[in-house]
């Protein structure tokens, strides 16, 4: 099972949250910097499951309905990954 860093997660889910409710595009500048924390890794080398779950999660933000992070813990758990804590 691949992991992703929770830290970095959580910040991205954040980020992404608060651009879709305001649309202001000088947040995505920082959104590369949280993908690369969360899968240790620079995004152009992200794999299409990879790159696939981050279109899932931010959909689920985008929604009306507000998904909790710890339900969207679960969906990316589901697809194959584990949320965890790393330095």
């Amino acid at each position: 099972m691949a992991k992703i860093n929770k830290k970095g997660l959580d910040g991205y889910i954040n980020l992404m949250r608060k651009y879709y409710k305001t649309g202001d595009v000088d947040l995505l500048e920082a959104r590369n910097k949280h993908i690369q924390q969360a899968f240790g890794k620079e995004r152009l080398e992200l794999s299409n499951k990879q790159r696939n779950l981050l279109s899932i999660i931010d959909q689920m933000c985008v929604s009306s309905y507000t998904y909790d992070n710890a339900t969207i813990y679960k969906v990316i758990e589901i697809l194959g990954f584990e949320v965890c804590e790393m330095q």
